[in-house]
């Protein structure tokens, strides 16, 4: 289970690292592997290798209609594989760095079953910022623990 933010450098290469509480998180079975994939709003998403291939799977076992071919189609074509380094560092190609407009830093988001990667003055002001998530406060009042085994 993802959860926390980091802000760390990014360098001209696209090689940062994945902050420690969040690398903790990542499965056994992952092997260092991760998979990092355009998300929504000029963000990027980030999965360990088994959880982007069950996710993907879980498409493909949905009614194929031809938007979702095309979805699935993109989705893994613009996909990038990486194994974290011996410095815990992980590469992300051009194509993704430009598409959230990432330059210098990054702010790593955990979502519970992904990662978010996103620039940083985008987190300060949709997640932190001043009516940052309309009905928060609501939404809070609503969480319930369930009860039994996760």
């Amino acid at each position: 289970m993802f959860y926390g933010h980091s802000t760390v450098a990014i360098d001209a290469k696209g090689r940062t690292n994945l902050p420690r509480e969040l690398r903790r998180e990542l499965p056994a079975g992952a092997d260092g592997k991760v998979v990092v994939v355009p998300g929504p709003n000029a963000t990027l998403l980030l999965f360990d290798a088994p959880a982007f291939e069950r996710m993907i799977r879980s498409l493909q076992n949905r009614e194929r209609t031809p938007e979702l071919a095309n979805h699935i189609r993109r989705l893994t074509a613009l996909a990038a594989s990486s194994e974290l380094d011996e410095q815990n560092r992980l590469t992300l190609p051009p194509r993704l760095v430009e598409w959230a407009a990432l330059e210098g830093r990054v702010t790593f988001v955990g979502e519970g079953d992904r990662i978010s990667l996103m620039h940083p003055s985008r987190f300060e002001s949709e997640i932190l910022g001043e009516g940052a998530t309309p009905g928060f406060d609501g939404f809070l009042d609503t969480l319930q623990v369930p009860m039994g085994p996760v």
